[in-house]
């Protein structure tokens, strides 16, 4: 069987797509496994001016892609490729924090093929190790097994290192005690038009060592996909969406115009300057600062002055399909006064096992 592969999904949700942590990564879903030596070739993520329209008309691998890397260059990133369900989720990390309330573009080029080799040493004498590479833009079909059989102890000179080694195709020899200095220029040993092997010149290869690499058919991704993400102001929030996405409905059209033009507006009731009021920011996804209206230094904080209650989204069921929540943590809140009218709060897990058994959190002065 032939394999493909296509972009399925981003699976960063669209929220944060157009609000992305300057530190969070970037999680794209093949149908499979991209080739590991080609990814830094094919997937490319850059900035892109804030004026610019995109994805623009036309042929994307076009100007405004080599405009945008030529004057802003790629983000280098680490990347990590791992099975998830039946399909593979690239990670891409950033290196360098990614600039504030800016434009990215995610580019998967045409071209990229998947994983459609497998290497195994079959007989290891020290730490030499061969790669699998993949040129040019045909299809890739030849299925067949390949095996090297080091006949030489590597040879090492001044500015050389020379093995030799016998090459089989489907056990049947092509290559016989042939030697090639893994230092020269382009040192490569093809397979077929589109698949070579380098060897890794930084260990020798030892005698009667022996690698095997097979090969399937496969087919390269056949259009190039683009995403554009939008990075936060605030380097730390996201802040959640108001209300969930859906399908308009005729009632909620009825409800809008109800709402909004059809009934006048209540005037908003005045503040006493006697009521406490309060307003709360979050500073980190872990902590969050309340103002009050008023200077509260010359009250008394204890913890019978605060009640705390948690939210529905602790007991999501998605979160905990996704490991993000069990029903058996327990939360250590505290707080401080930092200013005449403000309280610092922290909530942390309670790795220390404070919490009394039939409660969810415990509240402590800082």
């Amino acid at each position: 069987m032939t394999l493909s592969i296509d972009v399925v999904d981003i699976k960063n949700n669209m929220h944060q797509l157009n609000a992305l942590p300057i530190e969070e990564s970037v999680f794209v879903l093949f149908s499979e496994k991209p080739d590991p030596e080609q990814v830094k070739k094919y997937v490319s993520l850059f900035r892109i001016d804030s004026e610019s329209t995109w994805p623009s008309v036309g042929d994307p691998n076009h100007s405004q892609i080599l405009y945008s890397k030529e004057k802003f260059g790629n983000v280098e990133y680490d990347f990590e490729i791992v099975a998830d369900a039946d399909k593979f989720s690239l990670q891409i990390d950033p290196i360098e924090k990614l600039y504030t309330n800016s434009r990215y573009v995610l580019f998967v080029q045409k071209g990229l093929s998947p994983q459609y080799y497998a290497t195994q040493k079959l007989v290891a004498r020290g730490n030499s190790s061969i790669s699998v590479q993949t040129k040019g833009t045909e299809a890739l079909v030849d299925e067949s097994v390949y095996e090297i059989l080091i006949t030489a102890t590597s040879l090492l000179e001044p500015g050389k290192h020379t093995i030799r080694f016998d090459l089989y195709k489907d056990s049947q020899a092509i290559l016989t005690n042939y030697a090639l200095d893994i230092l020269s220029f382009e040192a490569r040993i093809n397979l077929n038009d589109n698949t070579y092997i380098v060897f890794n010149s930084r260990y020798p290869f030892i005698n009667t060592e022996r690698f095997r690499v097979t090969l399937d058919s496969a087919s390269r991704l056949i259009n190039s996909k683009t995403q554009e993400i939008q990075t936060h102001i605030d380097a730390d929030v996201i802040k959640a969406e108001d209300n969930p996405s859906g399908r308009i409905e005729y009632a909620d059209i009825l409800n809008f115009y109800k709402d909004n033009v059809f009934v006048q507006q209540p005037e908003p009731i005045p503040t006493s300057p006697t009521t406490l009021t309060t307003s709360v920011a979050y500073k980190t996804l872990s902590s969050f600062v309340v103002t009050f209206n008023r200077d509260i230094s010359t009250y008394t904080l204890n913890t019978s002055s605060f009640e705390f209650s948690f939210s529905e989204a602790f007991d999501n069921y998605l979160l905990k399909n996704i490991a993000k929540y069990s029903e058996d943590n327990k939360y250590v809140i505290t707080y401080k006064l930092i200013g005449n009218y403000t309280v610092l709060f922290s909530i942390r897990p309670d790795t220390t096992n404070i919490v009394p058994a039939l409660d969810r959190y415990v509240l402590l002065g800082a």
